[in-house]
């Protein structure tokens, strides 16, 4: 059975694929869900939660979330949730920046940015990112943020209106779609 490229099912796929630290329920029963089901193994058509199997092309309702229980993905995602789940909090105020060539010129002899597509990642304009460290010194991530480059410029664009924290850039778990 194929699956358009933003179903929960194929969404599913891509990030246990990741084989990452990430906390994964499904909403249970599966065709009407009503409460959250937290899977610990999988393999590549099942989700195992002890001794019940849901076949993946079978999940409509599900929640991907960072280590910290910061919500990353989900679809038909409902209340009450999983215990220690929460969606990301919004900036309180709203940061309104841009970034022109000229002011990255300092910070490119330090540290190169790196977009590259996963082989497997099917989605278009989806990528990953890695920093690499050019400099002699040691370099500490502090926050972070997504950009979309407008007429040569880059203006913030994150889901929480403001910068990123520490503990997302350490999980590793950031898809950033880049526009344009």
């Amino acid at each position: 059975m194929a699956y358009y490229s933003n179903s929960a099912p194929f969404r599913l796929r891509i990030y246990l694929k990741q084989n990452r630290n990430s906390q994964v329920f499904i909403g249970y029963p599966l065709a009407n869900p009503t409460e959250w089901i937290q899977i610990f193994n999988f393999n590549s058509t099942e989700l195992i939660c002890g001794k019940q199997r849901f076949d993946i092309n079978d999940v409509r309702s599900f929640i991907i979330a960072y280590p910290s229980g910061e919500i990353l993905d989900g679809e038909l995602v409902f209340y009450p949730l999983p215990q220690g789940i929460y969606y990301i909090e919004n900036e309180k105020n709203i940061k309104s920046e841009i970034i022109i060539p000229e002011n990255l010129k300092v910070g490119n002899q330090l540290l190169r940015v790196v977009h590259e597509k996963a082989v497997d990642e099917k989605r278009n304009n989806y990528y990953s990112t890695k920093l690499i460290n050019i400099s002699p010194e040691k370099i500490r991530v502090i926050k972070f943020a997504g950009y979309t480059q407008y007429h040569g410029m880059y203006i913030l664009s994150t889901i929480t209106g403001g910068y990123l924290s520490e503990q997302n850039f350490e999980s590793g778990m950031v898809l950033m779609k880049t526009v344009g």
